[in-house]
Order: C-alpha cells, then structure tokens, then sequence
C-alpha cells in the first residue's frame, strides 16, 4: 500500500525546485491508497511478452538499472508488449493505475498504448520533436527546443477505468466490420511500447523502460483534484475537450453513457469541470433524439437516447456542459445542408477533393441555415435545459462545413448590402482583387453576425447568459507557421528533408503564428482551399460578450507572443482551443490504425498552457484531443488546472519586474468587492528558487489552493517554482 500524503505549500521548499524530486512514490501519492496488483521485470519474458519485428528490443543499462529499449536504428516502426493483470482479478468500470518508469538520459518519442481503456499517449524528453516529422495527411507543427533532462529515472501514469470488453492488441478503424472486441478483464490486458521509424524522429535514442506496474485505487473519491472556484458573482474559467477518435470502441462491449462516465471520472481526478462531447461530426448525428423534426431532416442516429444517458451522468457528476458540433447544415434525405446552397468562386462542384467532407454546407448568410442550427441546438440543449448548466455551444466546422458562398443569392445579397446595388458576377471577383476583398470583408462580417444571432437565440432560450466559441480552424494539427521551429538548428542540419527551419525567436518577433492564423489557407491543384476553411478574423468579435473566436495554440510557439494574442481578446475572455496531431497512420500499422497524442515528459506537459497564462490569459482552455484523452504526468495538470479555475475570468493586468527571476511572470486581477487574484507562472524550463515577488496589493496573500498564508517581507512573498509552474494567489 502507499498511502496518500498531502503536498503542503507546494510552492515553498526544494522538493518544489527540481522536477526530478517528484519521481517515484511522490508522483504516486495523488492516487491515495493504492494497491500493488501486477509488475513486471522487463529484463524477463514473461507476461506473455512478445515483440515486433522479433528481435526489437534489447537490455541496456541506464542509472544503474536494466532498461529494455527499442533502439532507434531502423526505418520501420517496432514495438513490445507485455499483459498485465492476466488472473489478478481485474474488474471492468474500476479504478486502476498503470505506472511507467523510464530515463529522462537522452532526447526520446515513444508511445505507451494498453488495451485495457483503449488508451494511448505518446512521450517526448529533451529536444525531441513530440509529433512524428513526415506526417501522411497533414503538416504537423513540429517543433524541437531544449527542454532540460532530469538525469533520472522518471514516471509515466495514468488512471484509468477497465473497460469491460476491447481489442487484443492492434486497435483497428472501423472494428464491428474487421475485429472484434472480445477480450475481457479477467484475461489481463496489454502494454505497448512502441517508437515511429526512425525518419520520423531522427534524434529521439528510441524507447526505454525500466518497470511497469500496475495498481488497484482503493478510495477514488478521496483522489479528486481540489478545486476552489472564485465567488459565483465572478466570472468562472473553464477547460474542456474533445475526442476525435476515441469512440470505436462503442457498439460493442462498452455502453456510451458508462464509456463517458468514466470520462467524467477522470475529469474530477484532474480537475476539469465542464464536459464536452461531440454532437455533430463532419455533418452527422452523434447519438442524439433527432425524431421531432422527421426523418428527411437529420439522419437518426442508432441510439438516440445516447445524449440524454450522458447527460444524466454529467448532472450526477455535477458538471457544466458544452456540446461540440462540426455543424454543415443538417445531413439526411431532404435536409438543408446534402442542398449545397454554398457554390465556389471557380464553378466547380466542391472546393477540395475531400470527398468525404463535402456531402453538405451551409451558408451562414442564409436565414433558412439559422432556422436548421437552431433546431439542432434546441433537441440537443434547450430540451435538456432543466436536466444540467449549459455553458452555451462549440461550433467548429470542419473543411467545406461552412465556405465562402459565391452563389447568385450571396452575390445578390453583396449588392444590396455592401455594393451600393451594383451587381456582380464570379469573373468579375475572380479578375478585380479590391471587389474581392470587399466581398470577403462583407462575408466575414456575415459570419460574426450569424455566430451572434445563434447566441442571441440561444440565450433567450435558456433563460440565462450562454456563450457560442466558434473554432474556424478545421485542422486536427492546426494552423501554424507551415516549417519547423527550433531553438537549435545545427542538431537538426541534413535531418529534415526539404523542410524549412525557424528559429523560434524570429517567429516570435515576427509574430508569424499570428499571421498564419489570419491568413487565408494554401491552395493548390485549382481548388479553394481559402474558401473552404475561411482564415480567422477575430477583430469582427471585439466587441462581443459572448461569443468569440477560438485561439489555435499547439507547440510553445504558438504561445510566446503577448502580442498574437491581444486581437484574440474581447469581453466574454480569451478563448485558447490546442490542436493535436493525430500521428495518423503513421506507426506501420504495428498498432493498427494508431492516433495518439505526445506530450513533453514532465513539468513541461503543461509549460505550453501556463506560458499561455502568463503572456495571454486566457478565460476558456479547450483541448482538441485526437484519441481517448488521458494525461501522463497528472500531477502537473492536477497542480496547473486546480489554479487556472482558482482565478476569476475578469482582466488582467500584468506587472512588470515584479519578480526577482525575469522568467517569471505575475498577472493582477482586481475585484471591486472580493480583492485581489495574482496568477503567478514561471515561464522558464529550469526550477527556480526562492524568486521575491512584489505583490501591489496590501494585506494577507493566501496560495488559494494550498489554504496556507504567505507570509510577506517588505511586502514581498518569497516562493519557489517548478518549471511551468501557475500559481493562484488571492489578497484580501
């Protein structure tokens, strides 16, 4: 047993120094009481332990111990597993916790995939590019800085909830047609290490680990993330995600609303309060009661009563809810969007060669597109208004969702509104750029309004304040500067191909991020890429209350300019959404059809999100997970999203040379009646060590999350910060 131990002031003494003093049992302590079930010696082959190809792993020693590793010498991707649990007893729906050990010696990318949740999470240390360089259907925003190594032996976990019935190894797309789901708990579950080809990450040492464990949680209700939220007459933050392709595994074995539950139950373990799932997908109904309105409308899903069970559970779980659709037009026999109002610039039927994406639009200029958007809002929201909060609605549609419209109505609508009644035709906006552009100015402004009337509606509907965040970028990765970032070129020199190399303070200087953002798409091949996924434009939000447009953050450049994200900023708060890459298809299908996400090892799994605190503030964190979410460093998430929620959503001002250590940053909230919040963040990749820190604000300053007082000499608060690190800070 390894009974849970309180971290008290978490910011104060050494252990707060080095992220490497967290490794071993002191990770393990937010689990509480747990119990050991299965561990396995990997110098062995036994627990059923196989490889592929044979003969990819070897033993090395690394800080003493013996490590089974896959080096990184071959072009094909290699794996080894072993099963754990195998006659131990497991049972589905409970709680569990898979532990592994590996070195933080070298740069490493590896991915840890077990079968027992359908759960993966790729692993980057040192410079290691997270995603896999040569991705096979999207550019990946690859990106290599000198994140520090330990120089120890750290630790990867996960909690999780076995699932009663999933895939032996490999977990395949579109599993009731090819494999079926027919392994149980009681036969143990697998453990997967695996590494890309060697292209793909050229200076990564490949996969090591040194143990894995397995562990039973024996009181999940004392695990949960404290969270303590500011008084309810302040405006809340918030963080929520969506999955992109967690879900073959519903239909068979795992029933939604138990499958979601257990989503919420890891919520509450890393503290994350609002629930999210989506409710359109490309156009198509996710499991939702569409029957009110017929079956030429939408097309039904085969369980729609899938939504209500969920939200029956999130009410359970006391969770405010924000529904995600990639709404283009209502798809179904006779339905508004399979009409395809919208028509290109060039005359040809679709605007990409996305077949799969172009089945229907919609045209937001066209009030018939509101009346379709608010009937899905309403089976969907404001029928289940009593039953759970409702934060309001995530739009995001996908490419072709909903496109620049030249059709002869929208050209028609120009002239009247924006032309002074002149018409105009496709060839005339093909030939004169200043038409065109008034045109696209016209359109943007179309768009904000019908986002602001869909808010309007939505708010009268259910009786209170409700937000619409709209996410223009349809990529799964996300839009960024289009080459490799680096903070180290010559490590990089002869390894990236044809691929341009930045230096990640030329992009910042030159707030490149933020001109791709707002830049329109690449084109190529005589389609309209630029129509399909119109470019952001936050300025027509400024002034709205609430609604607004999604920031795109992925890689830490994405964040290190303040000033990318002040067009970004209105009254209802910045919105930040990170893109993840799928790394579709991109493991030589040793996992089957693999998505999975990666994430710096360590305090540096949140480095991006508390950067983002520091330089932009954002009140809405969204996540746009491409697999079964999970975390594999939950202590730094647990630590970072308990003080992210701590904080009132109001302005923030931040107040220069007000630590010792220039890396670190302090923001001032001022409250007319509750006094005053500081958010706290060292934004450099080493620890730092009792920094001074000037707080303006006179009286007792508490680290709200700890409870304790911080006790202030000459008015200053002495603290130390691992790196990364957000702390909340309240004076009254």
């Amino acid at each position: 047993m390894i009974k849970n131990k309180l971290f008290t002031l978490l910011f104060l003494g050494s252990f707060c120094f080095l992220h490497s003093l967290f490794a071993q049992n002191n990770v393990l302590s937010i689990y509480g009481d747990i119990t050991l079930i299965d561990e396995v010696d990997v110098s062995k082959t036994s627990h059923d332990f196989e490889e592929l190809p044979k003969g990819a792993s070897s033993l090395e020693t690394i800080f003493g111990k013996v490590h089974r590793v896959i080096k990184n010498d071959k072009d094909k991707a290699a794996r080894f597993s072993y099963v754990l649990g195998k006659g131990k007893g497991l049972k589905a729906a409970d709680p569990y916790v898979l532990v592994v050990d590996f070195p933080e010696d070298a740069s490493r990318a590896f991915v840890i995939h077990y079968t027992g949740s359908e759960t993966r999470r790729g692993i980057a240390t040192g410079q290691a590019s997270p995603d896999v360089l040569f991705p096979k259907y999207i550019v990946n925003n690859n990106e290599s800085l000198k994140y520090p190594l330990s120089g120890k032996t750290e630790v990867w976990s996960n909690l999780f909830f076995m699932n009663n019935k999933f895939a032996k190894l490999a977990i395949p797309r579109g599993r009731e047609a090819i494999h079926p789901t027919n392994e149980v708990p009681e036969n143990g579950f697998r453990v997967v290490i695996a590494r890309p080809a060697k292209k793909h990450q050229p200076i990564s040492k490949g996969a090591a680990i040194s143990r894995i464990r397995l562990f039973k949680v024996n009181n999940e209700a004392a695990i949960k993330a404290k969270l303590v939220l500011p008084p309810k007459e302040l405006p809340q933050r918030y963080i929520f995600w969506r999955e992109e392709m967690s879900d073959n595994v519903l239909g068979k074995g795992v029933e939604a609303s138990q499958w979601y539950e257990y989503k919420m139950r890891l919520m509450a373990f890393l503290g994350i309060n609002t629930f999210s799932k989506d409710l359109l997908e490309f156009g198509h109904n996710q499991g939702w009661d569409s029957n009110k309105y017929g079956w030429k409308w939408l097309n039904a899903n085969k369980d729609p009563s899938r939504w209500k069970r969920i939200l029956d559970k999130a009410a359970k779980h006391n969770l405010t809810v924000f529904p995600y659709y990639e709404y283009c037009g209502s798809i179904g026999p006779k339905s508004l969007g399979v009409e395809k109002r919208c028509k290109t610039l060039t005359g040809k039927k679709t605007y990409t060669h996305i077949t799969w994406s172009e089945k229907g639009n919609a045209d937001i200029t066209d009030p018939d597109t509101v009346a379709d958007l608010k009937k899905v809002l309403e089976l969907t929201i404001v029928r289940h208004k009593d039953k759970v909060n409702f934060l309001g609605a995530w739009l995001r549609p996908r490419n072709s969702g909903i496109p620049i419209s030249f059709s002869d109505r929208c050209l028609g609508l120009f002239a009247k509104e924006a032309n002074n009644g002149k018409a105009t035709s496709r060839d005339e906006l093909k030939t004169n750029k200043a038409l065109y552009g008034k045109y696209l100015k016209w359109w943007y402004k179309k768009r904000a309004d019908f986002v602001n009337t869909i808010q309007q509606w939505l708010a009268k509907e259910l009786g209170k304040d409700a937000y619409v965040l709209f996410t223009t970028d349809a990529a799964e990765s996300g839009k960024g500067v289009g080459n490799f970032v680096t903070d180290d070129p010559e490590i990089w020199k002869g390894k990236l191909g044809k691929t341009k190399v930045l230096d990640v303070d030329d992009v910042v200087k030159n707030n490149m991020h933020y001109k791709a953002l707002v830049s329109p798409r690449f084109n190529w091949g005589g389609w309209e890429w630029h129509h399909s996924i119109p470019h952001a434009d936050p300025w027509n939000y400024k002034n709205s209350k609430f609604t607004g447009m999604s920031y795109t953050y992925h890689r830490m450049y994405s964040v290190l300019s303040e000033e990318a994200f002040k067009p970004y900023k209105n009254p209802m708060g910045l919105a930040m959404v990170r893109h993840h890459s799928l790394n579709e298809n991109n493991f030589d299908m040793i996992l089957g059809y693999l998505c999975v996400d990666v994430e710096m090892a360590g305090p540096y799994s949140m480095m991006t999100e508390a950067v983002a605190v520091a330089k932009g503030d954002p009140r809405f964190l969204g996540i746009l997970s491409g697999h079964n979410y999970n975390r594999g460093f939950p202590y730094y998430v647990r630590q970072f999203n308990s003080n992210f929620l701590a904080l009132p959503a109001l302005d923030s001002t931040i107040i220069r040379n007000a630590a010792s250590d220039k890396k670190v940053y302090l923001r001032e909230i001022k409250t007319a009646k509750h006094g005053t919040y500081y958010a706290l963040v060292n934004t450099g990749f080493k620890g730092v060590k009792n920094v001074t820190i000037k707080l303006p604000a006179k009286g007792t300053a508490t680290a709200i999350i700890a409870g304790k007082t911080l006790e202030r000499k000459d008015g200053a608060i002495i603290v130390s910060l691992y790196p990364g690190q957000l702390l909340a800070i309240h004076v009254k």
